[in-house]
């Protein structure tokens, strides 16, 4: 059993576990019927392991992901639900996944868009 990460069309980040997940498989978790058009999409180094994001680059209009992706891919449009997948290897395979979770991915798309600013707890005087 492993646990991925899902980012929802609308933006929202939740946890799904799966019990046999494989590779080929993967654009059934994020509600496709087929794979056409469905790919890796970027691998991110994040401190010892690597998140690899897989969705659809291609769709119509109207089923844009409204989640901001971290650069290099910040500038690129997605479409419908995206997959992030956690492994200890720059090529993710049946063998080598791991579990992910949404706070996890929240920690490290904190890291990877370069942190963020509490705005309310600064006090100017």
């Amino acid at each position: 059993m492993v646990n991925i990460v899902i980012v929802e069309k609308s933006g929202s980040v939740i946890d799904k576990n799966v019990k046999k997940l494989k590779l080929n498989d993967l654009y059934k978790k994020c509600n496709f019927r087929k794979n056409i058009d469905f790919q890796k999409i970027h691998t991110f180094k994040v401190n010892s392991y690597y998140v690899h994001i897989y969705g659809k680059d291609k769709g119509k209009a109207n089923q844009e992901n409204k989640f901001e992706y971290p650069p290099p891919i910040d500038s690129e449009l997605f479409f419908g639900n995206m997959v992030l997948v956690k492994s200890n290897d720059s090529t993710l395979s049946d063998d080598n996944m791991i579990d992910y979770t949404a706070s996890e991915w929240n920690n490290d798309y904190e890291t990877l868009m370069g942190g963020f600013e509490d705005i309310g707890s600064t006090s100017e005087t």
